[in-house]
């Protein structure tokens, strides 16, 4: 029997590139034709719906709780960007109401690191917690950092160039869109290259 396929995006700590990580999860899922919805819990600002079609909800909301996972089937793999600091929380709550359960659901979190020791620090009780789910990690090396990440790491987020960055950022436009109408050739071919590089991984990580 089919399982319903749940993606987790998070870290406790802020500013390590969850959103950025969901973003380019999303490219993927779009770029091999697999449906999906995505779920962005920075209520009620958001930054994942920035970029995406995604809708905000409140976690620690039993009703928005509802709304998610009431509505999970096999057929669309469900993407949630948990905001900074929620992430155990989150694990402890789907942990009760049951979804945490591999048995009936393909449950895939993606734990994404910084560069700092306290970021790199939540990974032991993380995975101890995930212990028998499909814990991914995930190192951000956004600010082409020389930091050293812990082994296993699994997938590896590039540099990307500033300009492109910062350009994509403003344009508030997922990245397919920004690749089908790019504003420069030369930043269209540093998007594309970055993202094929980080497709890869995603690809060969199995994911979803």
């Amino acid at each position: 029997m089919a399982k319903a396929t749940i993606v987790i995006i998070g870290a406790e700590k802020g500013g390590v590139g969850k959103t950025t990580t969901t973003r380019v999860l999303l490219h993927f899922l779009r770029s091999i034709g697999v449906s999906h919805r995505a779920f962005d819990t920075e209520h009620p600002r958001g930054s994942l719906a920035r970029f995406y079609p995604a809708e905000i909800v409140d976690l620690t909301d039993s009703d928005d709780q509802i709304k998610v996972f009431d509505s999970v089937s096999d057929q669309v793999v469900t993407v949630i960007d948990i905001r900074a600091g929620l992430l155990s929380a989150m694990l402890q709550t789907l942990s009760v109401i049951g979804f945490l359960d591999p048995i009936k659901f393909n449950i895939i979190v993606l734990h994404v690191l910084g560069n700092t020791k306290d970021s790199v620090n939540e990974v032991p009780d993380m995975a101890e917690r995930l212990r028998g789910v499909r814990y991914i990690t995930v190192a951000n090396r956004v600010s082409e950092t020389k930091y050293e990440f812990p082994a296993g790491v699994e997938v590896n987020i590039p540099h990307l160039n500033v300009k492109t960055a910062e350009t994509v950022d403003a344009a508030n436009a997922a990245y397919h869109d920004f690749l089908a109408n790019p504003p420069s050739r030369v930043l269209q071919g540093y998007l594309d290259t970055w993202l094929r590089g980080i497709v890869a991984q995603l690809a060969a990580a199995k994911i979803p």
